[in-house]
């Protein structure tokens, strides 16, 4: 059956299945359906408690393909046609005919509308739940380095989790709804903030977005067929220029420098900070690795020293040096010492949390040893400081990279016990900084 349909025609019909419906001869079936006479393939579809806008076409030789268009009288979502806002309109005849005519000719295209609509509607929903906390634990999973247990390094956590301190407040954002400029505003407003020193935190926002850069470069390799751009390239032209830093305790001649920066430490109160500056310097540790080291880490038979988890994800055991042995010893046996950290915090950072080991860098006694030598350092410039000593001492380059931690990847280094030559370049450093002490305090006394 075909009419020319109106709103007040189809409020008239009675639904499938009622007496009136029979009356009107369309049968006690579930539904019946009458076809508009303006647009071929539109219809009203009348079942037991709604009344629904269909279109079909019956392309040759195949069956009729029919889709669902709504309820009459519902409400659904569009684009106006003039604005092309976002607007509320209701499926009745005027705008059926409208839609209809843009789905039959989907439909005879070949395109299902009501089947991409709903693959839309689950890529959205997919997209929805994939948000950048998912897409950095994804992260973790499957780029970062594993330990032993299959769990991720501690120290390749670092850098991602700084990023997702920085970005806490869109871990729980959709990752594709992050833009260019959402990225180019936060670098700004990391980049002004002050550390604890008043400088800008401009290395901090160059970490942050490169760590953000490489989480959504590893994702897009893995899915080269996705519309998705890394929105962190948008910094292009914005990365902070950082120039090297070249800043060290001079220990060259007198070692003047050196020496004053030495007695500073000596007059700090704080026995653990004297304590771990003077183990850092000497064995040219990173500030965090000798942080964290726990007693669980020294052998005082063997006079070892073992590294785990360090930066280039390599483990080291290191000889304790005469004074570094004699600090650590001296630790051991104190009855107040803490039972897990060699160099433990003064406080506990958090409430209901156990004590830790000494914050990175101890800024707060970075100052007052600064104040007291004058001289302006940071942690990294003990590093510094011990390649630059090793070079005036005349350790070979392999050596030197080998008592850093730094990778040595040559064939070679599978054949060789490096440690041999370290347990007498850690000696030979360690008595020429302190014969620099040594020296200065004679001159003091001859005076």
């Amino acid at each position: 059956m075909t009419i020319k349909l109106t709103d007040a025609f189809i409020e008239s019909l009675p639904f499938a299945g009622t007496v009136a419906a029979l009356k009107q001869g369309h049968g006690d079936n579930d539904s019946y359906t009458i076809g508009d006479s303006e647009i071929r393939g539109l219809a009203i579809k009348v079942g037991l408690k709604r009344k629904v806008f269909q279109v079909s076409v019956r392309p040759l030789g195949v069956s009729p393909k029919k889709e669902k268009l709504g309820n009459w009288l519902d409400d659904f979502h569009g684009k106006d046609a003039k604005t092309g806002a976002e607007k509320t309109f209701v499926w009745n005849v005027a705008n059926a005919r409208a839609n209809a005519r843009i789905r039959i000719a989907a439909l005879r295209e070949g395109r299902r509308p009501s089947a991409e609509k709903r693959a839309a509607n689950k890529k959205a929903e997919i997209e929805n739940h994939e948000t950048l906390r998912w897409l950095i634990n994804k992260h973790k999973e499957d780029w970062i380095k594993k330990d032993a247990n299959g769990k991720p390094k501690k120290t390749s956590l670092i850098g991602i989790n700084t990023a997702s301190r920085h970005l806490i407040d869109w871990l729980d954002m959709p990752f594709r709804h992050i833009t260019h400029d959402m990225v180019g505003d936060r670098f700004d407003k990391i980049g002004q903030e002050k550390n604890k020193q008043g400088k800008p935190k401009r290395t901090t926002a160059n970490n942050v977005f490169r760590d953000l850069r490489t989480v959504f470069n590893n994702w897009l390799l893995r899915h080269p067929e996705s519309d998705f751009k890394n929105p962190t390239t948008a910094l292009a032209r914005k990365w902070h220029k950082m120039n090297p830093r070249k800043n060290w305790l001079n220990t060259l001649e007198q070692g003047l420098q050196f020496v004053r920066w030495w007695e500073a430490v000596q007059a700090e109160t704080n026995q653990t900070i004297r304590d771990y500056l003077i183990v850092t310097l000497l064995q040219g540790a990173r500030e965090s690795e000798a942080a964290r080291l726990k007693w669980k880490h020294l052998d005082f038979n063997a006079k070892t020293i073992s590294y785990t988890e360090t930066k280039n994800g390599e483990d080291y055991v290191f000889p304790m040096s005469p004074k570094v042995y004699e600090i650590l010893l001296a630790r051991s046996t104190d009855e107040n010492r803490h039972e897990v950290w060699v160099f433990p915090a003064s406080k506990i950072r958090r409430k209901n949390m156990p004590l830790n080991h000494l914050s990175v860098p101890p800024a707060d006694a970075v100052r007052r040893v600064s104040e007291r030598a004058r001289v302006k350092w940071s942690m990294h410039d003990l590093r510094r400081t011990f390649s630059n000593t090793l070079l005036h001492l005349s350790v070979e380059e392999r050596d030197r990279d080998y008592m850093m931690k730094h990778t040595i990847s040559d064939v070679s280094r599978h054949y060789e016990d490096l440690g041999i030559a370290v347990a007498r370049n850690f000696v030979k450093y360690e008595n020429y900084l302190l014969s620099l002490v040594s020296t200065a305090k004679n001159d003091d006394s001859s005076k």
